[in-house]
Protein backbone atom coordinates (compact mmCIF):
# COMPACT_ATOMS: atom_id res chain seq x y z
CA UNK A 1 0.00 0.00 0.00
CA UNK A 2 0.90 3.72 -0.46
CA UNK A 3 0.99 6.37 1.98
CA UNK A 4 1.14 10.25 1.64
CA UNK A 5 4.11 12.07 3.44
CA UNK A 6 1.73 14.58 5.00
CA UNK A 7 -0.73 11.77 6.13
CA UNK A 8 1.98 10.53 8.51
CA UNK A 9 1.75 11.89 11.93
CA UNK A 10 5.70 12.28 12.81
CA UNK A 11 4.78 13.88 16.04
CA UNK A 12 2.92 10.92 17.33
CA UNK A 13 6.14 8.25 16.01
CA UNK A 14 8.43 10.17 17.75
CA UNK A 15 6.42 9.85 20.51
CA UNK A 16 5.81 5.90 20.78
CA UNK A 17 9.79 5.60 19.60
CA UNK A 18 10.49 7.90 22.82
CA UNK A 19 8.08 5.82 25.30
CA UNK A 20 10.17 2.32 24.01
CA UNK A 21 13.29 3.81 24.70
CA UNK A 22 12.57 4.74 27.85
CA UNK A 23 10.49 1.42 29.01
CA UNK A 24 13.51 -0.58 26.96
CA UNK A 25 16.49 1.42 29.08
CA UNK A 26 14.29 1.56 32.20
CA UNK A 27 14.28 -2.37 32.18
CA UNK A 28 17.83 -2.57 31.60
CA UNK A 29 18.57 -1.09 35.19
CA UNK A 30 16.10 -3.68 36.04
CA UNK A 31 17.48 -6.78 34.98
CA UNK A 32 21.19 -4.97 36.04
CA UNK A 33 19.81 -4.71 39.46
CA UNK A 34 18.30 -8.09 39.29
CA UNK A 35 15.44 -7.09 40.45
CA UNK A 36 12.35 -9.08 38.50
CA UNK A 37 9.67 -7.51 36.90
CA UNK A 38 6.87 -8.63 39.01
CA UNK A 39 8.43 -6.75 42.29
CA UNK A 40 7.32 -2.96 42.53
CA UNK A 41 9.32 -0.30 42.88
CA UNK A 42 8.29 3.06 44.48
CA UNK A 43 9.85 4.95 41.49
CA UNK A 44 11.81 5.48 38.17
CA UNK A 45 13.90 8.75 37.60
CA UNK A 46 14.54 10.35 34.04
CA UNK A 47 16.62 12.62 33.19
CA UNK A 48 17.86 14.08 29.30
CA UNK A 49 19.12 16.61 27.75
CA UNK A 50 16.57 16.85 25.57
CA UNK A 51 13.85 18.49 27.13
CA UNK A 52 11.45 18.69 24.68
CA UNK A 53 10.94 14.23 25.28
CA UNK A 54 9.00 14.83 28.61
CA UNK A 55 5.92 16.57 27.28
CA UNK A 56 5.84 12.63 25.02
CA UNK A 57 6.56 10.50 28.49
CA UNK A 58 4.11 12.47 30.22
CA UNK A 59 1.40 12.10 27.48
CA UNK A 60 2.23 8.10 28.45
CA UNK A 61 2.86 8.29 32.09
CA UNK A 62 0.42 5.42 33.26
CA UNK A 63 2.46 3.28 30.44
CA UNK A 64 5.52 3.90 32.18
CA UNK A 65 4.49 3.19 35.59
CA UNK A 66 2.73 0.04 34.02
CA UNK A 67 5.82 -1.36 32.05
CA UNK A 68 8.25 -1.02 34.50
CA UNK A 69 6.23 -1.45 37.43
CA UNK A 70 6.35 1.28 39.15
CA UNK A 71 5.04 3.70 41.40
CA UNK A 72 5.74 7.18 40.06
CA UNK A 73 7.90 8.74 37.59
CA UNK A 74 10.24 11.80 38.82
CA UNK A 75 12.50 14.14 36.02
CA UNK A 76 15.77 15.52 36.86
CA UNK A 77 17.43 18.55 35.29
CA UNK A 78 20.79 17.09 36.61
CA UNK A 79 22.03 13.53 35.71
CA UNK A 80 24.09 13.73 39.05
CA UNK A 81 20.56 13.67 41.04
CA UNK A 82 20.63 9.86 39.64
CA UNK A 83 24.44 8.93 38.50
CA UNK A 84 27.60 10.31 39.10
CA UNK A 85 30.25 9.42 36.18
CA UNK A 86 33.84 8.65 36.34
CA UNK A 87 35.67 9.85 32.77
CA UNK A 88 38.94 7.98 32.26
CA UNK A 89 41.64 7.96 29.33
CA UNK A 90 40.93 4.91 27.44
CA UNK A 91 44.91 3.46 28.11
CA UNK A 92 44.78 1.42 25.05
CA UNK A 93 43.07 3.45 22.34
CA UNK A 94 45.37 6.69 23.19
CA UNK A 95 48.34 3.88 23.38
CA UNK A 96 47.62 3.48 19.43
CA UNK A 97 46.74 6.79 18.53
CA UNK A 98 49.93 8.62 20.19
CA UNK A 99 52.21 5.88 20.33
CA UNK A 100 55.27 7.60 21.61
CA UNK A 101 53.45 10.59 22.27
CA UNK A 102 51.46 8.87 24.87
CA UNK A 103 53.20 10.36 28.22
CA UNK A 104 52.61 13.84 27.26
CA UNK A 105 49.12 13.48 25.47
CA UNK A 106 48.36 11.83 29.70
CA UNK A 107 50.29 14.47 31.23
CA UNK A 108 48.03 17.18 29.36
CA UNK A 109 44.45 14.99 29.83
CA UNK A 110 45.57 15.17 33.67
CA UNK A 111 45.60 19.32 33.47
CA UNK A 112 41.93 19.35 31.88
CA UNK A 113 39.15 20.43 34.13
CA UNK A 114 36.62 17.47 35.10
CA UNK A 115 33.56 19.63 33.30
CA UNK A 116 35.67 20.17 30.27
CA UNK A 117 36.28 16.25 30.04
CA UNK A 118 32.83 15.85 30.45
CA UNK A 119 31.58 18.20 27.91
CA UNK A 120 33.70 16.36 25.48
CA UNK A 121 32.20 12.77 26.27
CA UNK A 122 28.60 14.11 26.89
CA UNK A 123 28.66 15.99 23.31
CA UNK A 124 30.90 13.72 21.55
CA UNK A 125 33.58 16.12 20.27
CA UNK A 126 36.48 15.65 18.62
CA UNK A 127 39.50 16.52 17.32
CA UNK A 128 40.12 19.13 20.86
CA UNK A 129 43.38 20.51 21.03
CA UNK A 130 45.46 20.05 24.02
CA UNK A 131 48.57 21.55 22.50
CA UNK A 132 49.50 22.77 19.19
CA UNK A 133 50.13 18.98 17.57
CA UNK A 134 47.71 16.63 19.69
CA UNK A 135 44.16 16.26 19.41
CA UNK A 136 41.46 14.22 21.36
CA UNK A 137 37.92 12.72 20.95
CA UNK A 138 35.72 11.62 23.34
CA UNK A 139 36.00 8.19 22.16
CA UNK A 140 39.52 8.41 23.30
CA UNK A 141 37.74 8.31 27.27
CA UNK A 142 35.77 5.31 29.14
CA UNK A 143 32.67 7.13 30.89
CA UNK A 144 31.91 5.00 33.87
CA UNK A 145 28.72 5.63 35.60
CA UNK A 146 27.87 5.26 39.49
CA UNK A 147 24.66 5.10 40.50
CA UNK A 148 23.95 7.21 43.58
CA UNK A 149 23.13 5.45 46.36
CA UNK A 150 19.54 3.41 46.58
CA UNK A 151 19.52 3.33 42.57
CA UNK A 152 20.63 1.19 39.25
CA UNK A 153 20.94 3.33 36.54
CA UNK A 154 21.10 2.59 32.98
CA UNK A 155 21.36 5.02 29.86
CA UNK A 156 22.09 6.23 25.82
CA UNK A 157 22.82 8.44 24.28
CA UNK A 158 19.98 10.36 24.84
CA UNK A 159 18.49 9.55 28.32
CA UNK A 160 20.17 8.52 32.06
CA UNK A 161 17.24 6.59 33.87
CA UNK A 162 17.71 5.34 37.49
CA UNK A 163 14.85 2.54 39.24
CA UNK A 164 14.83 3.17 42.72
CA UNK A 165 16.09 -0.29 44.58
CA UNK A 166 14.91 0.30 48.26
CA UNK A 167 12.10 -1.90 48.72
CA UNK A 168 10.24 -1.26 51.88
CA UNK A 169 7.67 -3.89 53.90
CA UNK A 170 4.69 -2.65 51.65
CA UNK A 171 6.60 -3.20 48.09
CA UNK A 172 7.82 -6.60 49.40
CA UNK A 173 4.37 -7.82 50.25
CA UNK A 174 3.24 -6.47 47.01
CA UNK A 175 5.54 -8.26 44.96
CA UNK A 176 4.90 -11.76 47.00
CA UNK A 177 1.33 -11.37 46.27
CA UNK A 178 1.90 -10.79 42.27
CA UNK A 179 4.40 -14.22 42.89
CA UNK A 180 0.88 -15.84 44.11
CA UNK A 181 -1.43 -14.74 41.43
CA UNK A 182 0.83 -15.99 38.72
CA UNK A 183 1.46 -19.21 40.53
CA UNK A 184 -2.28 -19.45 40.87
CA UNK A 185 -2.85 -19.26 37.48
CA UNK A 186 0.29 -21.21 36.19
CA UNK A 187 -1.92 -23.90 37.95
CA UNK A 188 -4.80 -23.03 36.22
CA UNK A 189 -3.55 -23.21 33.16
CA UNK A 190 -1.88 -26.52 33.82
CA UNK A 191 -5.26 -28.16 35.07
CA UNK A 192 -7.09 -27.14 31.95
CA UNK A 193 -9.44 -24.21 33.97
CA UNK A 194 -11.14 -21.25 31.84
CA UNK A 195 -10.47 -18.14 33.79
CA UNK A 196 -14.47 -17.56 34.34
CA UNK A 197 -13.95 -21.25 36.22
CA UNK A 198 -14.54 -20.44 40.06
CA UNK A 199 -11.51 -22.08 42.07
CA UNK A 200 -11.18 -22.84 45.75
CA UNK A 201 -7.66 -22.62 46.40
CA UNK A 202 -5.21 -23.32 50.15
CA UNK A 203 -2.18 -21.29 50.72
CA UNK A 204 0.45 -21.99 53.48
CA UNK A 205 2.51 -18.96 53.17
CA UNK A 206 5.36 -17.59 56.00
CA UNK A 207 4.28 -14.73 58.49
CA UNK A 208 5.34 -11.92 56.21
CA UNK A 209 2.72 -13.07 53.57
CA UNK A 210 -0.02 -13.60 56.51
CA UNK A 211 0.20 -10.16 58.06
Amino acid sequence: PLSEDSSINKGLIQEIDTLIEVISIGRAARNKANIKIRQPLSEVVIYSQDTSCKKYLLNNKNDILEELNVKTVRFVDKQEEVVSVNIKPDFQVLGQKFNKNMKEVLSKIKQLDKTILKDIVDNRKTKYEISEDLKIDYSDFIAQEVPNQGFEVSSNNSFTIGINVNIDDSLKKEGMIRDLIRHVQNFRKESGLDISDRISISVSSNKDLES
